[in-house]
């Protein structure tokens, strides 16, 4: 976590498992190592993390997430507990239990992907917007962004606007175009050569500084003021 501490920017931890006592020393270990908040993965939909019955698994069991955000919200008194999941594991209408739920459970804030654990990544979902308004609707006052199928500046800006969301996870989209939060954000120049230089003292070189270069600046060969090829 120490590149990213350096930046000033918050930090929040994700943690996945199925143990309550287990989560909840792990979200003590990463507030201790300074992370701002912890965010539980209750969300992914890989085979392999399926298998584990971790992830996108546990919405089929409410009880036990219930618990993993109770112990965590008690182990780390004070500390923002969120949770990223999808709208159920077969059926959306399953999170008409699961958001209330992990609500009273303690959760602080929802990062809410419309689709379902069943549907995976597959494009076309005609509910996608119904499924943010009801998810909004559930939450209440609770803080909820939404994730999925959003694309460039302007239509994130005009959903974000539209939903009247706590904000918009970008996923795939800031993966096959980086640019897209600096635009959104106007994060500056300079603080992204601080967290580039961050990067470097903690030991990242060759072409995997190259790579995060691409990441953070959107070119391989970007030089930091003062640095030498």
């Amino acid at each position: 976590l120490a590149p990213y501490m350096e930046t000033g920017i918050p930090v929040y931890a994700q943690l996945m498992g199925r143990d309550p006592d287990l989560t909840a020393q792990g979200a003590a270990a990463m507030v201790r190592a300074g992370a701002a908040g912890i965010n539980f993965n209750f969300g992914c939909p890989a085979p392999r993390v399926l298998k584990g019955r971790c992830g996108g698994a546990l919405l089929k069991e409410l009880s036990l997430m219930c618990e993993i955000v109770a112990a965590a919200a008690e182990a780390v008194p004070g500390t923002e507990i969120s949770v990223k999941l999808r709208s159920g594991f077969d059926s959306p209408r399953e999170m008409e239990k699961i958001i209330p739920a992990l609500k009273e459970a303690g959760t602080g804030k929802f990062f809410f992907h419309y689709r379902t654990v069943r549907e995976l990544y597959a494009s076309g979902i005609g509910e996608r917007e119904e499924r943010f308004r009801r998810a909004l609707e559930l939450a209440g006052d609770t803080p909820l962004v939404l994730n999925g199928d959003f694309g460039g500046v302007e239509e994130t800006l005009a959903q974000m606007e539209r939903f009247s969301c706590a904000g918009v996870m970008l996923g795939r989209k800031f993966l096959s175009e980086p640019g897209v939060l600096r635009q959104l954000r106007g994060v500056s120049a300079g603080s992204r050569e601080e967290f580039c230089r961050a990067l470097i003292r903690h030991g990242l070189g060759g072409e995997a500084l190259k790579g995060m270069k691409r990441w953070i600046f959107g070119s391989w060969n970007y030089e930091l003021p003062g640095e030498t090829q």
